[in-house]
């Protein structure tokens, strides 16, 4: 059965897909197609590895840089709220107070998953923008630090969608996009030498495997449709 293989865009459907063939098509003996199966395999085997986000990669050092930023902040914000509540200037320790409230009506959970915690930031800093005379944080030495806090929040937030996106195929280098057409070969040639050898040999031998594969063609194409 005939398939438009570069309309099967989704990264983890195409894996799906060919791995399924393999499967199949493994199954043929045929001294002939053996050759034609080797190329399917380390085809096969170079869009795997190409799919595969680097574990070094340079989003995932930025990302753990950004989050150690925010921890960090955090903990300033709160060692310097305790000193501010220690202060011997009554306005600074009123200053102190109000933030302390807002701190501990946002309080912290063993567990948190990253993207909690940046909701966690993000509704923080927005209540201590809102709540707090921005004078009284510039004098404190908390503007400064919010400001970055939001900065190390989002800019967090932004790598990890990028990361995601890597992850999941959305983003194609240009090894994954040269294996994929060296994997779109490899399937064409074995799909005609099957069909090939169907019609030169008769179908009783290769019956079997052609409409497994059909079927994963015909599942491919509808997920496709559903993806497009």
């Amino acid at each position: 059965m005939h398939f438009y293989l570069p309309g099967m865009r989704e990264l983890h459907l195409s894996l799906h897909f060919f791995d399924n063939v393999y499967e199949c098509i493994k199954m043929i003996e045929d001294s002939r197609f053996q050759p034609v199966l080797q190329l399917y395999r380390t085809a096969m085997a170079e869009y795997r590895d190409a799919a595969k986000p680097s574990s070094n990669n340079l989003l995932t050092m930025q990302i753990a840089a950004e989050d150690e930023c925010r921890d960090s902040l955090r903990h300033f914000i709160r060692e310097r709220t305790d000193e501010l509540l220690a202060h011997d200037d009554d306005h600074f320790r009123e200053t102190g107070g109000k933030i302390d409230g807002i701190l501990a009506s946002h309080k912290v959970h063993n567990g948190m998953t990253a993207d909690e915690k940046t909701k966690w930031i993000d509704a923080l800093t927005t209540e201590l923008w809102e709540k707090i005379d921005p004078v009284e944080l510039l004098l404190t030495g908390m503007a400064e630090c919010l400001t970055e806090l939001n900065r190390a929040n989002w800019s967090f937030s932004e790598l990890s969608k990028a990361r995601n996106d890597e992850i999941e195929g959305r983003i194609l280098t240009s090894a994954i996009m040269t294996s994929r057409k060296e994997m779109n070969r490899a399937y064409q040639e074995a799909a005609d030498f099957i069909n090939a050898m169907a019609l030169y040999n008769g179908e009783a031998d290769y019956a079997g495997v052609i409409d497994r594969v059909n079927l994963l063609v015909r599942e491919a194409a509808m997920q496709t449709a559903d993806a497009n």
